[in-house]
C-alpha cells in the first residue's frame, strides 16, 4: 500500500510531455491513443519500491545541487523505456487483443534475449549489477522472482523487473559494493551506461532525460 500510495505521488509529477526534437520520433501509440502516459503509476511504485528496498533515502523531490530525488529517477526511467521500446510492450501495439506478440530485442542464436519496454533480460547476472530477482527475494522471502512470462506479457512486471537492473547498476558491483547512501547525479548517470553499456547510449537518455525534467519542473512549480 505504501509504494502505490508514494508511486502515486512520484507518478503525478512525472513528465507529460514527450521531447518534440526527440531522434527515436513520438512514443507508441495504440487504438487508445499515444503510450507516453501510460505507464506513470507502475514508474512510480516501482522507484518507491526499490528506493525502500535498497534503503538509499531518496527524497520525493530534488533535495540538492548533488543528489537527484524520486521524481528525477521516474523520469529517468522514461526516458529509459523510450528509447528501449517507445513505451510499447508489443510488436504492434496497435494489433488486437489477442493477437499481439511481445517486442523482443537482441536476435541472437535463434531467439531474443531481452523484452518489453525496457528490454529486459531474465538472467542479467553480469558482475556490473546484481539481478532485480535478487531484491524482491531478499524483501519477499519465499518468492519465486520475475519469470521470462512475466517481463514478456505483463508491462508492470517488466517495468519492475528494469527498474531493478537499473538500481543495481548504481554501483559497479551491487553484491560486493551495495550502495549505502542516497545515489549522487553522477551514480545515477553512470547507471544508466551500466544499464545498457553503450556511451551513445548514455548520452541519448540523459539528453531526453534532461528535457523531461525541464517539463516535469513545470509540473511542480507552474
Amino acid at each position: 500500500a505504501y509504494n502505490a500510495t508514494f508511486g502515486l505521488a512520484i507518478a503525478n509529477f512525472l513528465t507529460r510531455e514527450p521531447w518534440s526534437e526527440d531522434p527515436y520520433g513520438p512514443p507508441a501509440s495504440d487504438k487508445h491513443g499515444s503510450l507516453f502516459n501510460r505507464y506513470q503509476q507502475e514508474i512510480g511504485s516501482w522507484s518507491s519500491f526499490y528506493n525502500r528496498a535498497m534503503n538509499l533515502k531518496m527524497q520525493l523531490y530534488t533535495p540538492d545541487s548533488n543528489h537527484p530525488g524520486l521524481i528525477d529517477l521516474g523520469n529517468l526511467i522514461k526516458a529509459i523505456i523510450m528509447d528501449e521500446s517507445r513505451f510499447s510492450q508489443w510488436e504492434d501495439p496497435m494489433a488486437d487483443e489477442k493477437d499481439k506478440k511481445p517486442k523482443g530485442h537482441d536476435f541472437v542464436g535463434g531467439g531474443y534475449t531481452r523484452w518489453g519496454l525496457m528490454a529486459v533480460g531474465i538472467h542479467e547476472t553480469s558482475t556490473i549489477k546484481a539481478t532485480a530477482n535478487e531484491i524482491l527475494i531478499r524483501v519477499f522471502p519465499g518468492a519465486t522472482g520475475f519469470t521470462i512470462g512475466d517481463i514478456m506479457y505483463d508491462p508492470f512486471l517488466n517495468i519492475g523487473a528494469g527498474v531493478g537492473h537499473f538500481m543495481c547498476a548504481l554501483t559497479p558491483n551491487w553484491r560486493t559494493s551495495p550502495l549505502n547512501h542516497t545515489p549522487t547525479w553522477k551514480e545515477l548517470k553512470d547507471a544508466v551506461l551500466n544499464y545498457n553499456g553503450s556511451t551513445d547510449y548514455k548520452k541519448r537518455v540523459w539528453e531526453r532525460f534532461q528535457k523531461y525534467r525541464e517539463s516535469s519542473n513545470k509540473i511542480i512549480n507552474p
